[in-house]
């Protein structure tokens, strides 16, 4: 008694080939990325070490003396505490963003009152620069971290409250 077992290789071979081509796809993608990566810092050379007199303010900007000073500001500095505590600032103010927004637009969006009433106000404030309202918001909170969360909040309320 044998038992014949069919192989999937029919069913398989037009997902393979499908794959295959979207690998081929995104191979080609990269390549062409990285491959403008390398014109831009071959050009960015030729400019700055080249081109550019020596000793020229524009060659001190050269790839030459760049990548290795990225490299030591990522590795021997303070920029991961800086970053991490932008992050943090970040995270501060969409979380306020989202405690005031959300409760303000599922009103809005329930009680057709409570649109007619804070309409126009809404309207006028979300035209408002957040960049503008700085000089007020330290006046009010001082200088450090609490006019930069106001800033942040005030920038991400208006995107959560209409879209609620």
């Amino acid at each position: 008694m044998t038992h014949q077992q069919t192989t999937p290789t029919v069913a398989l071979a037009p997902a393979a080939a499908i794959l295959s081509a979207s690998g081929r796809a995104f191979a080609v993608r990269l390549s062409l990325g990285l491959g403008g990566l390398a014109l831009v810092f071959v050009l960015w050379w030729i400019g700055t070490d080249v081109l550019a007199q020596k000793g020229s303010f524009l060659a001190r900007f050269s790839p030459l003396t760049a990548v290795p000073a990225l490299f030591d500001l990522l590795l021997h500095s303070d920029l991961p505490l800086h970053v991490v505590m932008s992050l943090q600032r970040i995270f501060v103010g969409l979380a306020f963003a989202l405690l005031i927004g959300v409760p303000l637009g599922l009103a809005v969006g329930s009680f057709q009152v409570v649109e007619a009433a804070t309409s126009p106000a809404f309207q006028f404030l979300r035209m408002i620069s957040p960049l503008s309202w700085m000089p007020i918001a330290v006046m009010v909170f001082g200088v450090g971290d609490k006019p930069i969360y106001f800033l942040l909040t005030f920038a991400a309320v208006w995107p959560i409250l209409l879209s609620t």
